[in-house]
């Protein structure tokens, strides 16, 4: 389950943003020896946040690993790890839960508007 929010366009000065919040719940089970998995977040393509730079920081309330310190990504780069999980974890049959406060800085304005990110959390397993 996934819920997610959005400021309005906030400027200050010459600069642009966007801020946000992405609560999510997730359920997770890895393997005994090997498994491990991460949930990623990805800034999906948009013309008008080309040149655009997201920056995220994650807590989780749950097992698993948040990404301790600030991310940022951007279109050409891979996506975010937002959380890790080793082997052997797993989840409560309600899942556990977490946020991601994010901020968007540096979208062109396209038709005269800047428009907030298209973001997608995806888990990847090993």
């Amino acid at each position: 389950m996934i819920s997610a929010a959005h400021s309005e366009l906030v400027t200050t000065g010459t600069e642009s943003e966007y801020r946000g919040a992405i609560t999510f719940v997730y359920q997770i089970r890895t393997s005994l020896d090997a498994g491990s998995r991460s949930i990623r977040l990805h800034l999906v393509d948009n013309p008008s946040l080309a040149g655009a730079s997201l920056t995220y920081t994650t807590v989780l309330t749950g097992n698993g690993i948040a990404v301790p310190e600030e991310q940022t990504i951007t279109f050409s780069s891979p996506p975010g790890i937002v959380a890790t999980f080793g082997s052997n974890q797993a989840s409560p049959n309600e899942g556990n839960g977490g946020v991601i406060n994010w901020t968007l800085r540096g979208q062109a304005r396209l038709f005269g508007h800047a428009m907030p990110p298209n973001l997608k959390l995806t888990i990847a397993c090993r």
